[in-house]
């Protein structure tokens, strides 16, 4: 009896290893990032492609402070880039078009842009549980000349980090997107990201 409930324990546990490893980021290396990229970095607004209410503006947020956490990125400040979208007639929730990332990157001295989609976003209750769930792009372009660099696709539930029984499950959207974030910015830095050493 022991022996088959050991059974069980090791393929659960290899069954959620397989599981786990095959929903890391994915990145697409487009072109090389120029040097010193994580210096002077603007966040554009991401766009919402889901439909879950202010999905994009709770992970810009989460995203942006992760950035700053990470300290190997300098982030320009969100209200001189919102002050050219309005010189520019941007609205807030508009991607600019390669002319206008130029001229914002000449304005705010800009070496990189990050922006991206929010193609999936839920958080629902069933019972005691809540299952929050979180599909996105996040797409690196370059200040100078506005072309796409890199693009990084991730893919995560909350229940994706359960250890034993339920302990370990991210029960929050903010959570989930907290730790989406820390995963996606070790992937650049091991994929070859400069750090920023001003």
């Amino acid at each position: 009896m022991k022996s088959a409930a050991l059974k069980i324990i090791i393929f659960c546990l290899l069954l959620f290893a397989a599981g786990c490893a095959s929903d890391v980021p994915k990145l697409h290396e487009i072109f090389p990032l120029p040097e010193g990229a994580s210096c002077q970095v603007a966040v554009l607004p991401f766009m919402n492609r889901g439909h879950y209410p202010n999905g994009a503006d709770l992970f810009y947020k989460v995203f942006s402070a992760q950035l700053v956490t990470s300290a190997k990125f300098q982030l320009i400040n969100e209200g001189d880039l919102v002050k050219i979208y309005r010189q520019l007639m941007i609205f807030p929730t508009d991607m600019p078009s390669d002319e206008q990332m130029k001229i914002i990157a000449n304005r705010l001295g800009v070496k990189m842009f990050i922006s991206g989609d929010i193609l999936r976003m839920n958080e629902r209750r069933s019972g005691r549980q809540v299952y929050t769930e979180l599909t996105l792009v996040i797409r690196f372009y370059d200040g100078e000349s506005g072309k796409l660099l890199w693009e990084t696709y991730h893919k995560r539930r909350g229940q994706d980090y359960i250890k034993v029984l339920h302990f370990g499950r991210i029960n929050t959207l903010t959570g989930l997107a907290r730790q989406m974030s820390d995963e996606i910015i070790t992937l650049w830095f091991e994929k070859g990201m400069p750090e920023c050493l001003e």
